[in-house]
């Protein structure tokens, strides 16, 4: 496989002005791979754009030149993503076994179309069949259309560039209520995938088609997600068409919001495995610190326990008080949008169910062949009904239960066993207005998706779609093919949703700001100035200042500015600034700390120091109060008191890294070195990165020159001490 000829047609399928680059490079790779009817093809489009060079070489004026070379643009790009699906087929095993499983199938429409509805009629006439034969007919039935289908999700994963036709016939036939709906779910998820692997703007539109016409709520957001999948606005050859659908698509104010929804979920999937470590090291470890729960057919309940009891009268409800606490910060995961089964069902996806590629996106329902085995098992209990009907889980990981229980059952104590006909018990009620929302199927469909992209055993033969370039997370809304839709409404929403996640998002906000249209409106400004303020540009300030000049009373511009005069301005101004607020919000603390922080860069340390005093009267345990009193001792010179008060902040067990820091300076201005290194070691990470220490810690020490100076502190003692702190 030549690599340099299809990097050369990736890159020239960007460039609408390398027609000719693009033709020669499909031409040369067609020859060296042997495609006769792909070479035969393009040499067609070769000749087009020879015949269009000899009439302008010969001086024909022809007003339809522009017109004609974009569509041989269109046409030589349509058969290099045909031929870069070629090489995939030819070179990767999920596309490889893909192709062999249907190389010898009659999957035409006409046979797709009868193999989907004699499915229904044959379940349709199962009622005719006697008590004794209807369970083996049904089996027989469901495993042979198992087999259809899966070959129907293999055909569409790896089919070629669709046609207008292609397009009309699945929409008709997935919209048809004349096929199950089950069988309609897994197709659509076909078409994505194979949408979202090898870019095709007619399958893209077909997506959004489906999205508009379908009734039904599933299909409806499984062809959503699918239309995103397949965005792709660097393709300079279907550019004018993606944006003709994109229009289309955000028309309706509440498709909008469905697609403001949908990337926000997908950001909340691509955070899946941090949540996951989350759960494991914080949440999870709180639970299994109390051993004294059992199971119940009720639920959990505490263990009795006598003796414990006596001695610890209460420690029975602040240990249910804790337990309650763990599973209520689970929940509220949960409902903000996170994933938080991925950890757990992670490791139940090397059944043989998950071979099947159809099976990673096929919906939950008895039926299926593969568990055939479990329902044998679970004779005369609700535990699959209910699965099917209230699991909280993603139908993929549905299946993983469902086929972990066929394995386990057996093994289980009585209590677990009535435990699972008590669906409260199991995942607590899940209202069906809840898990029929559109907001819900979306999500469960994404975990769908996001655990085959990252669980499938070949997982490394697909491109991840929640990834862009393999690396940051797809944000579709920043593509520009969406920049003059309706979409511009939320941007601004969008952006305060990027700016509290944990990732740096900074690109995408960028892109997002410089394509908002109104470069005017206060909320774009002030998203800018913080932007530029997070970034530490020293003209962050402007933004706000263009806020605050039209309307001078904005608290979110005050407090923006006040924040910038404190770290790159005046502190006198940032006093002048947080004033205002402590009028304007006399009730929040935290402007009053932070005026007096301002006060103690402005140097007037006797005021800021009385008023933090005041504060920490109030609430002794305010540990921000504390922490910018010691800065304020620390400063005015108290080095005594101040590290009195950072001793109770690294004493309550809820300190933050720089206290460790400045209790090194309080020890140093005291005259004790030997301590002072040992605090700076521990600030410094020195026991586990000696390596990157030194330079953290003089980082630390410019960045508080003024004070170390003010305490007749050399740059000279500044490098020794560093030296002792990493010895």
């Amino acid at each position: 496989m030549n690599n340099i000829l299809i990097q050369e047609i990736n890159q020239r399928l960007r460039e609408p002005l390398a027609t000719r680059k693009l033709i020669n490079a499909i031409k040369a790779l067609a020859e060296e791979e042997n495609i006769p009817d792909l070479l035969d093809r393009i040499n067609d489009v070769d000749f087009d754009y020879q015949r269009m060079l000899f009439y302008m070489k010969e001086g024909y004026s022809d007003p339809t030149r522009q017109a004609l070379y974009m569509s041989l643009f269109y046409k030589a790009s349509k058969l290099a993503l045909n031929l870069l699906l070629r090489m995939k087929i030819k070179t990767i095993s999920s596309f490889m076994n893909a192709s062999s499983r249907v190389s010898n199938a009659n999957l035409g429409q006409d046979q797709i179309q009868k193999i989907l509805e004699d499915y229904v009629a044959d379940q349709a006439m199962l009622s005719l069949e006697s008590e004794e034969t209807r369970q083996q007919k049904a089996q027989e039935i469901y495993e042979k259309h198992q087999r259809q289908i899966s070959q129907i999700f293999d055909y569409l994963f790896i089919s070629p560039q669709w046609s207008d036709d292609d397009v009309m016939f699945y929409t008709i036939l997935l919209l048809s209520p004349t096929i199950d709906i089950t069988d309609a779910l897994t197709l659509v998820s076909a078409i994505s995938l194979a949408a979202s692997q090898t870019f095709d703007i007619l399958k893209q539109k077909f997506l959004a088609e489906l999205f508009l016409k379908a009734k039904d709520e599933r299909l409806r957001q499984r062809a959503l997600v699918g239309w995103a999948f397949s965005l792709d606005s660097s393709l300079e050859a279907f550019k004018e068409t993606e944006v003709e659908i994109a229009n289309g698509m955000t028309s309706n104010e509440d498709n909008c919001r469905e697609m403001v929804e949908l990337q926000k979920q997908m950001i909340y999937c691509s955070n899946s495995k941090a949540d996951n470590d989350k759960i494991q090291n914080e949440i999870m470890s709180n639970l299994m610190k109390n051993p004294n729960l059992k199971f119940t057919k009720f639920g959990i309940e505490e263990k009795e326990d006598k003796l414990n009891e006596i001695l610890h009268p209460d420690a029975s409800d602040k240990a249910m008080d804790e337990m309650e606490k763990t599973m209520q910060q689970l929940a509220d995961m949960q409902n903000a949008g996170a994933d938080i089964y991925f950890g757990g069902f992670s490791h139940m996806k090397r059944y043989p169910f998950f071979y099947d590629l159809s099976n990673w996106f096929v919906p939950f329902y008895l039926e299926h062949p593969s568990l055939n085995r479990v329902n044998e098992k679970l004779k005369g209990m609700s535990f699959l009904q209910k699965l099917m009907e209230h699991g909280p889980f993603c139908d993929s990981d549905k299946y993983s239960f469902a086929l972990a229980m066929a394995t386990t059952v057996d093994m289980m104590p009585v209590e677990i066993r009535e435990m699972m006909n008590n669906e409260d018990a199991l995942w607590g009620p899940a209202p069906v207005s809840d898990t029929s929302s559109p907001t819900y199927i979306r999500r469960m469909y994404l975990q769908d998706f996001y655990r085959f992209f990252n669980l499938y055993n070949d997982k490394n033969d697909f491109r991840n779609s929640f990834l862009d370039n393999g690396r940051d997370t797809k944000i579709f809304f920043c593509y520009d093919i969406l920049k003059d839709t309706k979409l511009q409404k939320y941007t601004l929403e969008f952006i305060s949703f990027l700016r509290k996640r944990n990732k740096d998002f900074t690109k995408s906000i960028q892109t997002l700001l410089a394509n908002y249209q109104d470069k005017n409106d206060k909320k774009y400004l002030l998203a800018e100035g913080n932007l530029l303020l997070e970034n530490g540009n020293m003209n962050a300030n402007i933004p706000f200042e263009q806020v605050l000049a039209s309307d001078p009373e904005n608290t979110a511009a005050l407090k923006a500015m006040a924040k910038y005069e404190l770290i790159y301005g005046k502190a006198s101004k940032a006093v002048d600034i947080y004033d205002k607020l402590v009028v304007i919000f006399p009730d929040k603390k935290i402007y009053k700390i932070n005026k007096a922080i301002a006060q103690i860069k402005a140097e007037d340390y006797e005021e800021a120091v009385n008023e933090l005093y005041r504060l920490n009267l109030e609430d002794a345990t305010d540990q921000n109060v504390i922490r910018a009193l010691a800065w304020g001792l620390l400063n005015k010179g108290n080095a005594d008191q101040a590290y009195d008060e950072y001793n109770k902040l690294l004493l309550s067990g809820h300190s933050i890294l720089e206290d460790s820091l400045n209790e090194g300076y309080a020890s140093w201005f005291r005259g004790v070195p030997r301590e002072a290194c040992l605090f700076f070691g521990r600030y410094s990470n020195v026991d586990y990165d000696r390596e990157n220490a030194p330079g953290r810690l003089w980082k630390a020490f410019n960045d508080d020159k003024a004070l170390l100076l003010k305490h007749g502190i050399s740059e000279i003692d500044m490098q020794l001490m560093i030296d002792m702190s990493i010895e």
